[in-house]
This record gives structure tokens, C-alpha cells and sequence, in this order.
């Protein structure tokens, strides 16, 4: 129960950070932007966006995990930022630190929701999606590219099951 609550209190309050984040970005206020994503790592997650962006990812999953397993929930917190910061650097046309942040996203997302994260799979995977575009598959690394193939997979049997069970019937 008190895990649950501080669950729904976290995602509230990255959901309004997200909300406030996108106004920012519509407004083309790329300082504050910054700002925002730095104090929202800072305060759901204890990390400023310089120890996110130094650490590879590697050690940041090692970090964020339990008994070998990532918290799925960190993850998502940590790709969703990243992406976003990807996407203020996008903006201000710096290509190559936006590239970098998209990357590290994709790898954060994929060993998340590989690791246990199956319920987040339909919510998660738009911004996922939005990555894999942005970065292009044929330019991705061997590793990723498997990690990416096995969430597939995971789509592909999570629907069959959906399908077969009656799950999506409407009527």
C-alpha cells in the first residue's frame, strides 16, 4: 500500500513536470527547459542531469537496479528526461549532443521494459517509437539493435496473447 501510494505520488509529479517541460519547449524556452529537467532528475531520483549525462549506461543501470534488476519505473523516469533534453538540443540544432541523449534514451527504455516493465509497454512505446525515427534503426549499435528486436518480440506475443484471449473484443 505505501509503495503503491509513493508510486502514484512519483508518477504525479513527473506527469506535471512533463506537462510544464512541454510548455517550455513550445515556447522556445530552452534555458528553462534545462532547468526543469535538472531539478525533476534531482528531485524524483536523488541525480543531476551532469552525473546522468557522465555515467555510461552501464553503471547508471547497475545504480538504479535491485538484486541485477533495473527499476523499471527509474528507467523510464531516466529515458523520458534524456529524450527530452534530446529533443531541447534538437531544437537548438546541436545534433550531435542530441544524438547522444537519444541514444542513451533508447538504451535506458529498451533494458527497462525488457527487465519486467511488461505493463508499460502501451504507454511507453510512442516516445520509444519517436527515438527509433529520430536515430534511424540502420544507424543503431548491434546491442541496442538486439535489445530492440527482443521488445518487439515481446509486442508481438503480448498482442497475440490479447488477441487469443478476447482481451480487445469491444463488443
Amino acid at each position: 500500500m505505501i509503495r503503491r501510494d509513493y508510486l502514484m505520488r512519483l508518477i504525479e509529479q513527473f506527469t506535471e513536470a512533463l506537462s510544464r517541460l512541454l510548455k517550455l519547449k513550445e515556447s522556445k524556452n530552452y534555458k528553462e527547459s534545462f532547468f526543469l529537467i535538472g531539478q525533476t532528475y534531482k528531485y524524483l531520483l536523488g541525480f543531476d542531469s551532469l552525473f546522468i549525462n557522465f555515467l555510461g549506461t552501464e553503471d547508471l543501470i547497475s545504480i538504479i537496479s535491485t538484486d541485477g534488476v533495473p527499476d523499471v519505473n527509474k528507467c523510464i523516469i531516466i529515458a523520458t528526461l534524456l529524450k527530452e533534453e534530446g529533443d531541447v538540443y534538437e531544437a537548438q540544432n546541436q545534433k550531435d549532443i542530441s544524438r547522444r541523449r537519444y541514444l542513451k534514451s533508447l538504451d535506458i527504455f529498451l533494458r527497462g521494459l525488457l527487465s519486467g516493465g511488461e505493463i508499460m509497454l502501451d504507454y511507453h512505446s510512442y516516445d520509444l517509437e519517436k527515438i527509433v525515427d529520430k536515430l534511424g534503426k540502420e544507424n543503431l549499435a548491434l546491442d541496442i539493435k538486439e535489445r530492440l528486436s527482443r521488445y518487439y518480440e515481446k509486442i508481438v506475443e503480448r498482442n497475440k496473447y490479447r488477441l487469443n484471449s478476447g482481451s480487445n473484443c469491444n463488443f
